[in-house]
């Protein structure tokens, strides 16, 4: 084990990291907001182009006869407009080809008002030209003053595996979000509608962070939780979501709405409390353990699990795992209820800290802590431990 306090320098794998920036080039595409603007300026260009047809073929007509012998076919008029737009022409003759020659002038400096217009909205907004196809990510939505640390977090879980941050924070980007810069992908858009969850891959993520608006009541701010987590399990069921409620008393909503586990914001501060004044220190190692940039954290070990571990009770599993520095915690099995409720729903995997007795199954996930990702990961698939 480290020695507490003692920061760890990520070991740096050139390889795994130019991997993981072709991957980024490869499944590049275009920013929903740029998507947008492309399609403004193409229905412009379009309705110009049809305007700029008819025009042309008036402007031939109405000069048929006349003495300008500059426009013998409608082709030369379409040819004069196209040139007027651009405001490189010179006088017709005739009174007709005179006022559609202003009007080209006209609608030269409207097009390009309205170019320059939407592109500088576009560039006001912060939007950005290209992102790319997100696939085992962690996707936030909503936003709060939590929110910047979240991030800080993860970005600092990311330097022993390599995974993309999405934000959803809603119709603005705040400020604390902008000093991320290309660290995270950011998309605009309220993280209860489809198309914005899209546009984040909310299929193909990982997992859903979705964080509690504080600046609403508690029965607002939750029943908007509420409404996003429908919004994420509707698209998405195999996603793992994690949903803060202001309100304890809403947490069966949530449970409702399959959600995997909540932050009770009432509960949790009011419980740590009471627990730092009973037993001093506790908060400062339970800081430790959830910061993932120095000292000892958890970690979660999946299936499958090193063949030794199956069949072993509780204690002799940790004493097995106290030989690589690891420290278990507690099981998530089938066979056990959640330990803080003494009970559990239908189809879903209890959590229970210090089973005594409890034999370690294949299928059992364990929670220890450690100070980096465990040695025997030689037997088990790295993207196996979380």
């Amino acid at each position: 084990m480290s020695d507490t306090g003692a920061v760890r320098k990520p070991i740096r794998q050139p390889t795994a990291t130019l991997k993981w920036k072709w991957e980024l080039v490869r499944n590049s595409r275009l920013t929903p907001e740029f998507q947008t603007l492309l399609g403004k300026v193409f229905l412009a260009l379009l309705v110009v182009t049809v305007i700029i047809i008819v025009e042309g073929l008036i402007l031939w007509f109405v000069s048929r006869g006349g003495s300008d012998a500059r426009l013998n076919s409608p082709v030369d008029g379409i040819y004069f407009i196209v040139v007027s737009i651009f405001g490189e022409t010179t006088s017709p003759t005739s009174f007709g080809a005179r006022v559609l020659t202003l009007v080209g002038l006209f609608e030269g400096l409207i097009l390009a008002t309205y170019l320059i217009a939407i592109s500088a909205i576009f560039t006001i907004k912060g939007g950005g030209l290209m992102t790319r196809s997100h696939k085992n990510h962690f996707v936030i939505c909503g936003w709060n003053f939590q929110g910047a640390r979240i991030v800080t977090e993860l970005l600092n879980a990311r330097s022993n595996q390599k995974f993309d941050i999405v934000v959803v924070p809603g119709e603005e980007i705040p400020d604390d979000l902008n000093e991320f810069g290309n660290k995270v992908f950011v998309v605009r858009g309220s993280p209860t509608d489809d198309h914005t969850l899209e546009a984040a891959d909310i299929r193909t993520a990982r997992s859903a962070i979705i964080l509690t608006d504080t600046t609403l009541p508690p029965d607002s701010a939750d029943a908007k939780v509420l409404m996003t987590t429908l919004a994420v399990e509707t698209l998405n069921r195999q996603v793992y979501t994690c949903a803060q409620i202001m309100n304890s008393e809403n947490e069966i909503h949530l449970q409702r709405a399959n959600v995997d586990e909540l932050v009770l914001f009432d509960v949790l501060g009011a419980n740590l409390s009471v627990a730092s004044a009973l037993t001093p220190g506790i908060t400062k190692v339970l800081s430790e353990l959830v910061h993932f940039d120095e000292g000892s954290e958890f970690y979660k070990l999946t299936p499958p699990l090193p063949r030794e571990l199956v069949g072993m009770d509780f204690k002799e599993a940790a004493a097995w795992l106290s030989n690589s520095d690891m420290i278990l915690v507690g099981v998530e099995s089938d066979g056990l209820p959640d330990s803080y409720r003494q009970s559990l729903d239908d189809g879903q995997r209890g959590v229970y800290v210090n089973p005594k007795g409890h034999q370690i199954r294949d299928t059992d996930a364990l929670f220890v802590i450690g100070d980096d990702v465990p040695d025997f990961t030689k037997v088990i698939p790295p993207s196996n431990v979380k």
